[in-house]
């Protein structure tokens, strides 16, 4: 009889111990997923903001709808299906792309390392203006996904850097 309880003992603990791995891998594989859901989402935005002419990058993608172009201009916010935006998400939307400065304006004198800034945006040899949309030849561009995932709040940054092109 006390072999046979002994037995039992060591069954269940072993038993309990596969099925919290099991879910732990659960969880585990929810993350991986929507953080590939994500990084995909960021570079899909990127390759957007990189689709319009460079000239237009800035207006079509930045948080104010008064300087867009003619033709679709998506703003800065932007849904990824199967993402849950943060409690408090003032949009509700998951997805932003972001520039230096304001949202409505380009600035040279934001202090944003991890875009590169400040910097010259404009070329002019003067990295202190104010509003650089105009005639911007370096454009500094973030994408960020923040959602509520299974272990609380995510986040993924995609970082990246476009250039006028230049003709000889």
């Amino acid at each position: 009889m006390v072999e046979l309880a002994v037995a039992l003992i060591v069954f269940t603990a072993g038993s309990g111990g596969v099925v919290l791995c099991h879910l732990g891998a659960q969880r585990l594989s929810r993350i991986n997923r929507e953080t590939e859901q994500a990084v995909n989402a960021a570079l899909s935005a990127v390759d957007q903001v990189r689709s319009v002419p460079f000239a237009e990058a800035f207006a079509r993608f930045n948080a104010t709808a008064g300087d867009d172009p003619a033709g679709s201009s998506p703003g800065s916010s932007f849904d990824v299906t199967g993402l849950e935006p943060l409690p408090g998400d003032a949009d509700g939307l998951p997805g932003e792309i972001l520039f230096p400065g304001d949202g409505s304006e380009l600035s040279e004198i934001v202090a944003d390392a991890s875009l590169g800034m400040p910097r010259d945006l404009n070329a002019d040899e003067d990295d202190e203006d104010a509003d650089a949309a105009a005639d911007y030849v370096v454009l500094p561009v973030k994408v960020r996904i923040e959602w509520s995932g299974p272990s609380g709040p995510r986040r993924v940054e995609v970082v990246t850097t476009l250039a006028r092109e230049v003709t000889p």
